[in-house]
């Protein structure tokens, strides 16, 4: 609009909140009359903890460099909604190879868990344990509607349906519990072959109907009635006719395990009528740790209606099952990354749990093909740039500055790391496909170091490490009014305990925050193999987890060689990402990384030939044979494996962000910083997930655009249970 001052927005970061921020205030028709936006970003790349890099010398194939293994879930609404709309917007051409956002993923519904099982000798056995996920017709980022809690108890016990052992094992079962009340009717079994968990999913189905049209005061006061002393025992009866039915001794595997889903569904139906989380949503036990909770909850079960002999080592059990194990290492929920110190916040957990088991949509996961900062954080740095977005590589945030009345902040303190010789600096480069007509943009390992003033004398520079609490003298400074009106802070907590450090003096909810909300360094690990994964003879299909500490979750990665550039007989024919949290043992200073390769290595000679069988030296059962690995550089022996990648993620902005008990309330939403004219966003925020993951972020995000154009979006989809 002519003659109309634009506000000028400065955005701190350029992780995915960041990024999620900046699409959705874009998308605002005539925004560019509105404002005049600005990203500032330390080093040559966006993402964050989601940047990627390709190595750009000779003979290395372009190959990608990950700071661990990053999965999409298929309820990631947010993240994939804000991709799709990239993708579009981008209008690739044909022969692109990741022209739509579905040629840029690829579903994943196989899942191995590894089961440890004592032997006498005091040994571990492992077993693995393969589970396939139906995929369905949905498309994740297309829901026009969150599943409430209710709905999610009625989705268990349709799954248990789903997934009970076949064989018949039911026929006969049947023992009838429906019962009338004077105040409800209850819906009496369809079909007279239904076996007690047909008449359970029936009874749920019924009440949920019947909630619906019910005062909210009256569901406390009856649905613990009707599904703890119903659904609960109705299960039960199911069990116990399973238990009576299997033919194996001891019970077959595919039978305890299911006996174990069931008792777990039967533990969270107890946990949630008996501390009104169908009334109150799950942040009301977020002060609880998720072990705890269920153990509490399983014990009463255990006690009440199996009637075990001890129900304590019951509950034990529970919680030491490969599947509880697997939440943890899938957000890594370690306090100090030891795994004796459980952390997860239990409503956190359980939301986040049911969402990703029962809700997902399409497929249970989604693998990119390519890296992360190829497939997610390319297309939108592109797609903002086109739009007039500004790029402030090499400014790494150091301090904000509040005004003297305290309403605002005045000053944004910045360290500038080098100097663009010409203009912009411009951070991609084209990275050829083998049997595409075009490449994929993509981001260096590091930067063009041609493109900037004294290059050659920065080159090995580390522009994405910085050290607390004592960062270096800033040499930049952004004054309000001049070249900014309004801040986007997309900044990781990690790195906020010394940028907000004005902001937790002023404020007792940023210093609140900052001491609740806890974070986790992490490490990664890369292998190229010259043998296929078959070859090897791996025991899961793509993705294993609930492995041996530390690296406790692979992936076969294989499908990211099509999106490298190998030329020639001689190259890598399968490759595997690790991931887990970085152990107590290994400091937290410069020579984490090392540090980590030596932990790695001893790591696959005690525990590769467990999901590798082929993997060991000729004769031996156990150990790595290193000539298996693909080494550039053509090493020989051990050393091998320095042709490997891998690293620890240590510095305060790659920390991953835990969700342990007590800090979700602490969490301040995208909207309410305290200041008038600074803005959240971020997995760090109060977004309605509150936990460590990409959608978190993409939709504190649109909760912070949401903020920033006063609200008039509405709630925003999974912001409130």
């Amino acid at each position: 609009m002519p003659g109309v001052e634009k506000k000028k927005i400065a955005v701190l970061g350029g992780g995915i909140g960041a990024l999620s921020t900046v699409y959705h205030l874009t998308e605002e028709a005539g925004w560019e009359d509105q404002y005049e936006i600005t990203v500032y970003q330390p080093g040559w790349r966006l993402g964050g903890k989601c940047a990627s890099g390709r190595e750009m010398r000779p003979g290395y194939g372009n190959r990608i460099y990950e700071h661990g293994l990053h999965l999409f879930a298929g309820f990631y609404h947010h993240a994939f909604d804000l991709m799709a709309r990239a993708y579009t917007a981008l209008d690739r051409p044909q022969g692109h190879p990741n022209r739509t956002v579905w040629d840029a993923f690829t579903g994943l519904d196989e899942v191995t868990l590894l089961e440890a099982h004592k032997l006498p000798d005091g040994s571990i056995a492992y077993e693995p344990w393969y589970i396939n996920l139906e995929p369905n017709d949905l498309k994740p980022g297309e829901a026009t509607s969150s599943p409430t809690i209710a709905q999610l108890l009625l989705e268990m016990v349709g799954q248990l349906i789903k997934y009970q052992p076949p064989n018949g094992l039911f026929s006969g079962s049947k023992q009838p519990f429906v019962r009338h009340d004077d105040d409800i009717e209850v819906i009496p079994p369809e079909r007279e072959d239904q076996s007690p968990l047909e008449e359970v999913f029936d009874l749920v189905k019924g009440w949920i109907d019947r909630v619906e049209r019910k005062a909210i005061e009256e569901v406390a006061e009856f649905g613990a009635e009707i599904l703890m002393r119903t659904v609960v025992k109705g299960i039960e009866n199911h069990l116990r006719a399973i238990s009576a039915s299997d033919p194996t001794p001891g019970g077959s595997q595919m039978v305890f395990n299911f006996l174990n889903i069931a008792f777990l569904v039967q533990t969270i139906v107890q946990g949630v009528l008996a501390d009104d989380v169908l009334l109150e949503g799950w942040d009301k036990i977020d002060d609880e740790e998720l072990s705890a909770w269920l153990y509490k909850h399983a014990v009463t079960i255990s006690r009440d209606y199996k009637h075990d002999d001890d129900p304590y080592a019951r509950a034990q059990a529970l919680i030491e099952w490969s599947p509880i194990r697997a939440i943890y290492d899938y957000v890594f929920g370690y306090r100090h990354g030891d795994p004796n110190q459980r952390a997860v916040a239990a409503g956190t957990g359980m939301r986040g749990l049911l969402k990703l088991a029962l809700n997902y949509r399409g497929h249970f996961f989604y693998m990119m093909r390519g890296g992360m900062g190829d497939v997610v954080i390319a297309p939108l740095y592109l797609v903002l740039k086109q739009r007039g977005v500004k790029f402030n590589f090499f400014h790494r945030v150091t301090a904000l500055r509040p005004s003297a009345d305290e309403t605002m902040i005045d000053r944004i303190e910045i360290l500038e790391q080098a100097k663009v010789k010409i203009g912009d600096y411009q951070p991609l480069f084209n990275a050829p496909v083998e049997g595409w007509d075009a490449g994929i943009e993509a981001w260096p390992a590091e930067p063009f170091w041609n493109q900037l003033v004294d290059g050659d004398d920065l080159r090995g520079t580390d522009f994405e490490f910085a050290r607390e609490p004592v960062p270096p003298a800033p040499n930049t400074m952004l004054v309000r009014g001049v070249d900014f009106d309004e801040i986007v802070l997309g900044i990781p907590i990690g790195a906020l305990h010394t940028i907000c450090a004005d902001l937790a003096k002023q404020r007792p909810s940023w210093n609140l925050m900052l001491a609740k909300v806890e974070t986790c360094p992490t490490l990664a690990l890369q292998l190229w193999f010259k043998r296929t994964t078959d070859d090897l003879g791996a025991v899961a299909g793509r993705t294993m987890t609930a492995m041996p500490q530390p690296f406790s979750t692979w992936c076969d990665v294989t499908h990211v060689l099509t999106r490298e550039q190998w030329r020639g007989a001689e190259r890598p024919l399968s490759v595997a990402y690790f991931c887990g949290q970085l152990p107590p043992e290994i400091a937290r200073d410069d020579a984490a990384r090392g540090e980590v390769g030596k932990a790695a290595y001893s790591y696959l000679q005690a525990h590769g030939s467990t999901f590798w069988p082929c993997i060991s030296p000729i004769g031996a059962d156990t150990g790595l044979d290193p000539n298996l690995l693909y080494d550039p550089e053509h090493r020989i022996g051990p050393a091998r494996f320095e042709g490997q990648y891998w690293r620890a993620n240590i510095d305060p902005a790659e920390l991953y962000v835990m969700s342990v008990p007590g800090s979700t309330e602490a969490r301040l939403r995208p909207g309410k910083s305290g200041y008038d004219n600074l803005f959240l966003c971020g997995d760090w925020t109060r977004n309605g997930l509150n936990a460590g993951a990409a959608e978190a972020a993409a939709m504190s995000g649109v909760q912070c655009a949401n903020a920033m154009l006063g609200n008039k979006r509405g709630p925003v989809l999974g912001e409130y249970d």
